[in-house]
């Protein structure tokens, strides 16, 4: 069974761009193609900035995390990115009606929101939370701009035809 992460935008002032850009043309799959890749490339950017992206840096390795990366020959790196397997693993899908991004990983969410997790010898313990999948002030801003500056574009052509 695995497990998703889905975040759905649902704000206002979004919905009633995408509603004006939509009445202007017949098909929105470039606007949602162009949305996806915004919000893929705000994950990717988390994973760079290690949260910083989003104004919350993430918390550091625990001690023994630490010690199994000097094990295996890893030492110093980024947070969430031993092999870098989760952060390439985000793919980007567009629908007539919706922008999809997500990942396969069954671990994506744990390492998104936190919480506990079993360990394979019985004990317990708490995952932080490092979010990199999340709607943020700052993502809003970006795909806001760039349907806005696509309507200003529809706006234009108009004129000069």
């Amino acid at each position: 069974m695995g497990t998703s992460i889905e975040v759905s935008i649902n704000d206002k002032e979004i919905l009633d761009y995408l509603y004006k850009y939509a009445m202007q043309v017949k098909n929105m799959k470039p606007m949602l193609r162009k949305i996806a890749h915004i919000i893929k490339t705000d994950i990717d950017d988390n994973f760079k900035t290690e949260g910083k992206n989003n104004s919350q840096s993430w918390q550091e390795w625990s001690l023994p995390w630490a010690k199994i990366r000097k094990k295996k020959g890893r030492g110093e790196g980024k947070i969430m990115q031993f092999n870098g397997e989760l952060r390439t693993s985000f793919t980007r899908k567009v629908t007539d009606t919706d922008a999809i991004v997500g990942t396969n990983k069954k671990y994506a969410a744990i390492h998104n929101f936190g919480g506990p997790v079993k360990t394979r010898n019985g004990g317990k313990f708490e995952m932080p939370k490092r979010e990199y999948a999340s709607w943020s002030d700052s993502l809003k801003t970006k795909v806001l701009a760039e349907i806005v500056y696509e309507l200003k574009k529809l706006d234009y052509k108009e004129f000069i035809d």
